[in-house]
């Protein structure tokens, strides 16, 4: 089933996605990605509460049964929401199809060697190779932390690393 939207965004359900993402794209359904969410049921429904009430959520730990899910799913319009890169490296690599990704936001983390890539994303050296692998395999990365904000797509010669 091919989704409405994919995003990494560390924030998961916010307002960026409540208040702009949501209704632009008419979403029906969002569906989050993150294996930090195992079993916490309460961080879900503190994240869930934040939707529109038409909007139903559904949370994986499990990037495979993501996979299968979306074999089955019917046709609803469709957010996924990954936590990070890893999570939506994993995801792809069990098997869900994406045809693009938006990077809407990864915070800096402090004692990482790391890079700048817009004012709201940052990648270590592991993001980074991920990111460019994904784009080698066709998948088109852009970021764009709102719909009225310009697409900027990913180009991976744009960055140098510091010495």
């Amino acid at each position: 089933m091919p989704l409405t939207f994919a995003r990494i965004d560390q924030k998961l359900i916010h307002g960026q996605v409540t208040a702009a993402w949501i209704p632009y794209l008419s979403i029906e359904e969002i569906i989050v990605v993150d294996q930090d969410l195992t079993e916490d049921d309460f961080t879900q429904a503190i994240m869930a509460s934040g939707l529109p009430p038409e909007v139903k959520s559904i949370f994986f730990t499990n990037p495979a049964k993501l996979s299968t899910f979306m074999e089955n799913h019917d046709s609803k319009r469709t957010m996924v929401l990954f936590r990070d890169v890893v999570c939506a490296k994993e995801s792809i690599e069990c098997g869900l199809s994406l045809s693009f990704l938006n990077l809407g936001n990864q915070a800096y983390l402090p004692n990482t060697e790391s890079i700048k890539l817009t004012q709201c994303f940052f990648a270590d050296r592991q993001d980074f190779t991920t990111l460019c692998l994904l784009a080698e395999e066709g998948i088109d990365l852009f970021f764009q932390s709102v719909p009225t904000a310009r697409r900027i797509p990913f180009n991976p010669a744009s960055y140098r690393w510091p010495k």
